[in-house]
């Protein structure tokens, strides 16, 4: 899937103190879904002095432990001569932070792509309470010393190569608000020091190998705003403490091994923004209980293979559902979801691949012309659709779509109207099973499509006939796959 079960898509623009000190403790108010809170200014402002002696020195050798810096992220950490101010204070250099007396309170080398070791020195950061490291390289154990560096808020070590289990002294680290441990190589169970960790309000460890069920203490960290465990190995159901954990925002338990069913007590975590259930292997009914998450922005409940579908009357109390995710889960006979989908006024992503929609397709006078679609990435690849369930794909388009995937079905042709959909930018219709009148095919896309259409793949789907000169008014093409 291109969501890798934990979507990261937008960010926070707040100074560090007030995030890590204020943001993190109110998370009752405004939330925004990818929770990567983005490190403070890189200004250091109204300052008295440069960085101290010790401090800079302590940058320099961290630097000198780091032999892979494909970006050149330290390459403004030079030692410079005295009196050049740009090289000599270190509160200049990049992902460097200082307070108001120059000295050093964060390190953001995020994305860097950095190999090499963390160096001690850190520890004469005395300041430093704001540490990110994600996306880099580094491996191994995480180093001891971390523990030491008491002054910490923040600690996202996130998307390296760190494996084995979680080092027992991070569970001293009590003062932490903010702990990514995402995307590494740790396996085993969560180790119960975590547990006290009592003042954490952001807890990341998917994209990991631990296994087990999820243990107790989880649900005694009340403090928690943001739970992310996808993409591990997690079995068992889902335990009845997470439905206490109510003051979560976002929940993450995608791409695990849970089973049973998807327990009613979900829908009673109303201040919910993120839900991701998807890809585990649950049985039963979707429970219509999820209806009461009505703060919902993001829903994920992809291939959920072995679950039943009665109705999906309860999406239409989603009033603000931004993107919904149902891929590889059967909708049985569901009727009148297309006009569930049009009630959902904010939605504008929607994918429905392999849902097999062929079994759902109801007449058209079913749907509610009144509703409007406000759909921008529209994905129905593999459902064994063919050209006479175009009825209902043409209210879910509108011009505010832009993306539409068609892919891997049974179409012997695109309709008339999608060529005056202005708005659409990418078309997929790769793979479909039946002849297409190459003729047709981009005769039908010649409206204003023509110029605005960028991307077109239409790759082993049996095409007949020659290009036509209407490929001459597809002026915007990028990428043109025939």
């Amino acid at each position: 899937m291109a969501n890798k079960i934990y979507h990261k898509h937008f960010t926070l623009p707040i100074f560090f103190f007030i995030l890590t000190l204020f943001v993190l403790e109110s998370f009752t108010t405004t939330i925004a879904l990818d929770w990567s809170l983005t490190p403070p200014p890189t200004s250091p402002g109204h300052r008295t002095g440069k960085c101290t002696k010790k401090e800079r020195q302590a940058l320099l050798h961290f630097k000198s432990n780091i032999y892979y810096d494909p970006q050149g992220l330290l390459d403004t950490w030079t030692p410079g001569e005295e009196e050049k101010v740009a090289s000599n204070d270190c509160c200049y250099w990049s992902g460097v932070m200082c307070n108001n007396q120059s000295r050093v309170t964060s390190l953001d080398l995020r994305d860097g792509f950095l190999a090499g070791k963390i160096s001690p020195s850190l520890l004469n950061l005395s300041y430093l309470n704001y540490l990110d490291l994600y996306d880099n390289s580094f491996n191994g154990m995480i180093p001891m010393f971390i523990s030491s560096m008491t002054q910490l808020r923040y600690l996202d070590l996130g998307w390296n190569d760190f494996n084995g289990t979680i080092p027992m002294f991070i569970g001293s680290m009590t003062q932490l608000r903010y702990l990514d441990l995402s995307g590494n190589r740790f396996n085993g169970k969560i180790p119960m020091f975590i547990g006290s960790m009592t003042q954490l309000r952001y807890l990341d460890l998917g994209g990991n190998r631990f296994n087990g069920t999820i243990p107790m203490f989880i649900g005694s960290m009340t403090q928690l705003r943001y739970l992310d465990l996808g993409g591990n190995r997690f079995n068992g159901t889902i335990p009845m403490f997470i439905g206490s954990m109510t003051q979560l925002r976002y929940l993450n338990l995608g791409s695990n091994e849970f089973n049973g069913t998807i327990p009613m007590f979900i829908g009673s975590m109303t201040q919910l923004r993120y839900l991701n259930l998807g890809w585990n292997h649950f049985s039963g009914t979707i429970p219509s209980e999820l209806g009461n998450l009505t703060n919902l922005q993001e829903l994920s409940l992809d291939f959920l293979s072995s679950c039943t579908v009665e109705n999906l009357d309860w999406l239409s109390h989603l009033s603000h559902l931004d993107k919904l995710f149902m891929s590889g889960t059967s909708l049985g006979k569901v009727d009148h979801w297309v006009n569930v989908i049009l009630s959902l006024k904010k939605l504008s992503a929607l994918y429905l691949n392999g849902c097999d929609l062929s079994l759902v397709v109801y007449p058209y006078s079913y749907v509610n012309s009144s509703f409007s679609s406000s759909i921008v990435s529209l994905y129905l690849q593999e459902n064994n659709l063919n050209s006479s369930m175009y009825h209902w794909l043409f209210p879910l388009t509108s011009n505010a779509l832009v993306e539409l995937d068609l892919s891997r079905n049974m179409l012997d042709g695109i309709p008339k109207y999608l060529g005056n959909l202005c708005g659409l930018t990418s078309l997929y219709f790769y793979s479909n099973l039946m002849p297409v009148k190459l003729p047709d095919f981009l005769s039908n896309l010649s409206g204003c499509t023509s110029v605005t259409l960028q991307h077109l793949d239409a790759t082993s789907s049996q095409f007949t006939g020659s290009v036509s000169d209407d490929i001459r008014n597809f002026s915007s093409l990028q990428d043109l796959y025939l």
